[in-house]
């Protein structure tokens, strides 16, 4: 039969196990970090490295590759410093940091942004007070276009929907489509579209609250 190992050795090997995994994900070496913080603010930090003064060391590209002018490196503490870009940077896009000397490139975050977005607007479907209308809304953030599928039977594909309405975004990032109410149908979903990120679409049914913030 095979031996058991006692209580405690199990658990050393399981953190055995897991501190190796850890050590995978988080290879030794200069690590760089970077968050936007608007249109002219990047913070980024640089780890077990010296970080550089001359700004023409960074590099800070768009998600098509495109290279974006560096104002300014300002530093913070001896890891933490501001980067100011030369023109005014859109927070919902995707833009990448680098020190090519070093080998580094990350992605900057825009966890900062969406981490203070919030609407006390009511999400999903809305049917008015009189019964006369529904409004639709799906909060998404990173979303460049919404639109609104209508369907005759709840279990029908986006190719076979009844009518298809553009939603419009309001300033806390929640779109937004009003139908009467002979207009509704039994099935509805949204498509959300997105340029310079992972896909270039998804469907999703509307619940009662509709809130995608992680993937738009």
């Amino acid at each position: 039969m095979p031996r058991r190992l006692p209580a405690t050795a199990a658990l050393a090997a399981v953190l055995a196990a897991a501190q190796a995994a850890a050590a995978q994900e988080d290879p030794p070496g200069p690590r760089l970090r970077a968050e936007i913080h608007g249109p002219t603010a990047i913070r980024f930090t640089l780890t077990d490295a010296p970080r550089p003064a001359d700004r023409s060391a960074y590099r800070l590209t768009d998600g098509q590759g495109t290279a974006i002018p560096v104002a300014a490196v300002l530093p913070n503490t001896a890891a933490e410093a501001l980067l100011v870009p030369g023109t005014q940077l859109d927070p919902l896009r995707v833009h990448y940091l680098e020190l090519p000397a070093l080998g580094l490139r990350t992605l900057v975050r825009r966890d900062p942004i969406f981490r203070n977005l919030y609407s006390p607007t009511p999400l999903g479907a809305v049917i008015a007070s009189d019964g006369a209308s529904t409004t639709f809304r799906v909060f998404a953030p990173r979303a460049d276009a919404v639109r609104l599928h209508l369907y005759r039977d709840r279990d029908d594909t986006p190719d076979r929907a009844r009518r298809v309405v553009a939603m419009t975004k309001d300033a806390d990032a929640v779109w937004e489509a009003t139908r009467k109410a002979t207009s509704t149908a039994p099935g509805t979903t949204s498509r959300c579209t997105g340029r310079q990120i992972r896909g270039t679409g998804s469907t999703t049914r509307i619940p009662p609250t509709s809130r995608i913030p992680g993937r738009w």
